[in-house]
């Protein structure tokens, strides 16, 4: 099976009207009403390339390939069949949605859905941008790529896109972010065109299961025009201006309605694929591409102390799956059993409960008088708040992320759920308070964190929009929350505390 380019994607998504004024104001696409409250978003000649469904969480439903013709459509069925992959047609509601005469689906090991289709439907409409861009690089080319997570068998999916969808490389990494810190592959795929990939893997996890997909445009000036929209439209920018190593690409990334990313950018590679030598790439881009304020842990930041001048390091270029993790050998050994024992039962008595199964439990243990010092205060913060779990929650998993600490968002992943917070709402808390979807409530409290971080304080804008929505005891035991779990954060960090074996870490999200 050869695959001709990347046609589509399909976006389940709560936020469809969002999507309407992100693509008409900000990407430059022309938008049409669908059926049943779907929306199309069309590039080019085509009838669209992206079709928004309505959804109550966002996700990727689908990636959509297509071939030249009947003929090839039916070989390519047979031969998914014959790979005994599960395969359904696509229903005649279906096929109408999607504007083709039939289509097929599977899911790929890493748990990401394709669709192979044939005899898309060309608009009469031509295309003409609302917001003045030129045109989109699509034609031959396909409607740009796609990166998606694999949180599983990694090795699986690689043969999977390779014997099964007969994809082919074109470059790839396997590297570590951090000393000690997990490897890290990520593997760049081609259809049977020239851009340099359609399609990419790396290793993470990701509720929403994309990572970003690309917007091509032909000129740098329609890549910054772009971004004077996205400051107009108050659309925030994820990532810079940069440029990419493999595909040569000068781009930005901006945050979708649905909490992914979107690339836009121009100078994308055209490959003769006779004469490529896949390439391990060093690092992911030549300059720029650096994380905004607000996203990303920005360990490498120094922050102002006033103690002196601040000092403001380049932050690490990473993504949401390119995390860099605490490396995994503590500093400290922990205590033997016994003795650890008789300490947490000196200083917790009978109450101590599952937080003595914790690594970080096992390293206060190295000093019982704060320990016992900080018990009653850490339960008070725990058990006896005046501030609402859900706002505890958001709080504490969004000062464990600025701080770049897994293990402590891992920890408030598990009782952030318990609060009543969903794995995408989990995942939206590394995008920060201007993401979709956050209450005004929990952009207040999102924002507050990243003042206090950032600033050591708070502007009267942030304090306002506090007093709105909380009550002085409730702004009080904010503040004191995020100084301890800002605490607990770097001591994590610095003790190198490992997460306990099937805790969850960072939500990941690859670019």
């Amino acid at each position: 099976m050869k695959l001709d380019q990347l046609a589509y994607i399909v976006i389940a998504s709560a936020e469809v009207s969002r999507w309407r004024e992100f693509a008409r104001d900000v990407l430059g696409t022309m938008t049409a009403d669908g059926p049943g409250g779907s929306l199309y978003l069309k590039y080019d000649e085509w009838h669209h390339r992206v079709l928004v469904v309505p959804a109550e969480e966002e996700r990727l439903m689908a990636s959509g390939w297509s071939l030249r013709d009947k003929y090839a459509y039916d070989a390519a069925l047979a031969h998914v069949r014959n790979t005994g992959t599960a395969v359904s047609e696509g229903t005649a509601a279906e096929r109408e949605l999607r504007m083709v005469s039939e289509f097929f689906a599977f899911t790929d090991p890493a748990g990401s859905r394709h669709e192979v289709c044939w005899g898309r439907t060309m608009s009469s409409v031509p295309f003409v941008s609302p917001a003045g861009v030129s045109r989109f690089v699509t034609g031959d080319l396909g409607m740009g790529h796609v990166v998606l997570p694999c949180h599983g068998d990694f090795d699986e999916a690689m043969t999977f896109y390779r014997d099964v969808m007969g994809l082919e490389y074109s470059d790839y990494f396997a590297r570590r972010f951090s000393p000690g810190g997990p490897l890290v592959r990520a593997y760049f795929f081609h259809c049977d065109n020239r851009r340099q990939h359609s399609l990419a893997l790396i290793e993470s996890s990701n509720p929403v299961g994309l990572v970003h997909f690309l917007v091509e445009v032909p000129t740098l000036d329609d890549v910054g025009r772009a971004a004077d929209r996205a400051v107009a439209t108050s659309t925030p920018v994820v990532r810079s201006i940069g440029r990419h190593v493999n595909d040569s690409v000068v781009s930005f990334y901006l945050l979708s309605p649905s909490g992914f990313q979107v690339e836009y950018g121009c100078g994308g590679e055209v490959v003769d694929w006779t004469r490529h030598e896949v390439r391990d790439i060093s690092y992911g881009t030549y300059w720029g591409h650096e994380w905004q304020p607000g996203f990303g842990p920005e360990r490498a930041r120094r922050k102002p102390t006033g103690r002196g001048p601040p000092t403001t390091a380049r932050r690490t270029l990473m993504t949401q799956a390119q995390v860099p993790t605490p490396p995994r050998s503590p500093r400290i050994a922990p205590l033997p059993d016994e003795t650890y024992r008789e300490i947490v039962r000196q200083v917790y008595g009978d109450s101590a409960g599952p937080a003595a199964d914790l690594n970080i439990t096992r390293a206060w243990a190295h000093h019982p008088a704060l320990m016992a010092a900080q018990h009653p205060y850490q339960t008070h913060l725990r058990t006896t708040n005046v501030l609402p779990r859900r706002d505890h929650e958001v709080a504490v998993l969004r000062i464990g992320w600025r701080c770049g600490s897994e293990y402590e968002f891992g920890q408030h992943t598990v009782s952030g759920r318990r609060a009543g917070l969903t794995d995408t709402e989990i995942s939206r808390i590394a995008a920060g308070p201007h993401a979709p979807g956050w209450s005004d409530r929990e952009a207040a409290v999102l924002t507050a964190v990243d003042e206090l971080y950032d600033d050591n304080g708070l502007s009267a804008t942030a304090w306002d929009a506090l007093s709105r929505h909380l009550d002085t005891p409730q702004i009080i035991e904010l503040l004191v929350l995020v100084g301890r779990y800002w605490t607990v954060s770097v001591v994590a960090n610095a003790l190198r505390i490992p997460i306990e074996p099937g805790r969850p870490g960072f939500p990941g999200a690859p670019s």
